[in-house]
């Protein structure tokens, strides 16, 4: 078995081991030298790999050279340098699988999701029995909002590779995103047939037992998986959402501040734990900080903006369903809070024109649908009556 061969096998220690053996007898063996590189990339040790690089230039260029030195600007973050010689490799074995991917992903992480799909596309045809490729064709497709296909490419995944956890998480959020939560929950159910402990996929879990209404379930998961895993903050969050759902406001807030690290959902908790308990202040504080958290979503902006409305901050609070509305330009929400202020501030015009926004959309809730009808008489009962 040659190197590169133990390499792709995920045989480590084995191909380290014999790539030093022939590095002793050949010290300008390519192979041992490009293997010790890529084996230096897999670890991130940067450093290291570049002078084994360098090495095997000097003895020759070739494409399994140039394979490695894209795949080191790719992890230095030099991604024009990567996609280059990706690319240059194309040209000359366009059905090269690492370029294939190194370019594919180098594409997706600037988000030019159109330009990476045909290599994707393109990979699961060379590789049909790698579950991972479809995987990330999948998450393609998602980024591209096309629900059906990344849902039809992760069941292929999942088929190839039964205990791929990202791809069971993926599709749960696709179909929660889509109003089919039981079908998330008998999937990620499944996914844990074959894995009993996966903490995400029970943490995943807990979360799908609320969104179908079981409560009682879902306090059972959170409880074992903070009992495994204390600390961990998704699991943390989700368990205060079990409290905040059994209106145990005062203890959800309590797990919340806890917690010695918080992501945007402990924030986001944590902000409607004091909302129920009577305090503006804190819950306006709590929003601000989840508006500050790298997995901010557009619910933080937004729920900050109906606190600082609430305290009659209407210009504050413009801004912020600005912000959510940049954020989340689908969602319907911001867009009616919008309507509201401008309604409160007296500027009828442009809250008619949201409102009218708001109920052209096709699909929209129904709760937000009539507080838009019975916004849009008002504005009109007011135009009638300056009118008169």
């Amino acid at each position: 078995m040659t190197l590169f061969l133990l390499l792709q096998e995920g045989q480590v220690e084995e191909a380290q081991a014999l790539a030093a053996s022939v590095l002793e007898a050949d010290p300008e063996n390519s192979e041992a030298l490009l293997t010790l590189a890529r084996l230096a990339l897999v670890q991130g040790d940067l450093e290291a790999a570049e002078p084994y690089l360098q090495q095997a230039e000097t003895v020759e260029i070739s494409v399994e050279t140039r394979l490695t030195r894209a795949a080191l600007a790719a992890a230095r973050g030099q991604r024009s340098e990567a996609e280059a010689g990706y690319a240059a490799i194309l040209q000359a074995q366009p059905d090269r699988p690492e370029a294939l991917f190194g370019l594919a992903s180098a594409l997706a992480e600037e988000r030019r999701y159109e330009a990476s799909l045909p290599l994707f596309l393109r990979l699961t045809q060379l590789l049909p029995g790698s579950g991972r490729l479809h995987y990330h064709l999948a998450r393609n497709f998602m980024e591209l909002s096309r629900p059906s296909e990344a849902l039809e490419s992760l069941a292929r995944s999942l088929e190839e590779d039964p205990q791929l956890v990202e791809a069971y998480l993926v599709a749960s959020r696709i179909l929660r995103a889509n109003q089919r939560a039981e079908e998330a929950r008998e999937l990620v159910q499944k996914g844990l047939g074959l894995m009993p402990e996966q903490p995400q996929l029970i943490n995943e879990l807990t979360g799908l037992h609320l969104l179908c209404g079981d409560a009682q379930a879902a306090g059972q998961t959170s409880q074992t998986l903070a009992e495994s895993l204390p600390g961990n903050a998704a699991v943390l969050a989700n368990a205060a959402n079990v409290l905040l759902v059994q209106a145990r406001f005062q203890e959800a807030l309590a797990l919340c501040q806890q917690a010695s690290e918080k992501n945007a959902s402990i924030w986001m908790i944590q902000g409607t734990a004091c909302e129920e308990l009577g305090d503006l202040e804190q819950a306006r504080e709590a929003y601000y900080q989840a508006c500050l958290c790298k997995d901010a979503t557009w619910g933080a902006a937004n729920n900050l903006g109906l606190v600082l409305l609430r305290q009659s901050q209407d210009r504050q609070a413009e801004s912020c369903f600005q912000l959510a509305r940049r954020q989340a330009p689908g969602q319907p929400e911001p867009l009616l809070n919008l309507a509201i202020v401008y309604a409160r501030g007296a500027q009828h015009s442009k809250a008619r024109r949201c409102v009218a926004r708001l109920l052209k959309k096709s699909q929209l809730p129904q709760p937000i649908a009539e507080q838009a009808r019975s916004l849009l008489t008002v504005l009109e009962s007011t135009q009638e009556g300056n009118a008169c």
